[in-house]
């Protein structure tokens, strides 16, 4: 049996240009839209491994919600909690405890955020502004469930 090495991860906002032009790359390597995502305006986390970039997660505001976007995991250190730790520490953030919720479309990681607290709402649930972000409009499909946390019970 194969020893898996501990992990030494830290999380790093992005707040460069360079940095976004690595998480940009990252994400376009994961399969996973990355054109409009811009420091000005989101909360980018880098996930690292010592210097080796491993995962990516941020959000972005869109009125007095957050759409959740952009989490993804190297594939071979996938299910080791790493994605989990990236969306729990941006859902921790002052900046976002101050909004209503969180919202999230996915096609492929329900059970993933079910795990986080997500619950999977209906399409005409979405808050307006949500509405409107190019996620929900163009870039994902309707197959893709629309999942909310709720930051405030």
């Amino acid at each position: 049996m194969m020893e898996t090495a501990p992990l030494t991860m830290t999380w790093q906002p992005i707040k460069t240009t360079d940095a976004l032009k690595q998480a940009k790359e990252f994400l376009a390597a994961s399969g996973l839209p990355y054109e409009d995502l811009e420091v000005k305006t989101a909360l980018i986390l880098g996930g690292f491994d010592q210097a080796e970039w491993v995962a990516t997660a941020a959000l972005e505001p869109h009125g007095d919600d957050w759409l959740l976007r952009s989490v993804a995991v190297v594939r071979r250190l996938r299910g080791r909690g790493i994605g989990k730790a990236g969306v729990r520490q941006l859902l921790e953030g002052p900046e976002v405890r101050s909004g209503k919720g969180v919202y999230l479309l996915t096609e492929t990681a329900r059970d993933f955020f079910v795990q986080l607290g997500f619950q999977e709402i209906p399409r005409s649930q979405v808050p307006e502004a949500i509405a409107k972000s190019r996620e929900f409009s163009t870039v994902c499909p309707q197959s893709a469930v629309l999942m909310k946390y709720s930051l405030w019970p």
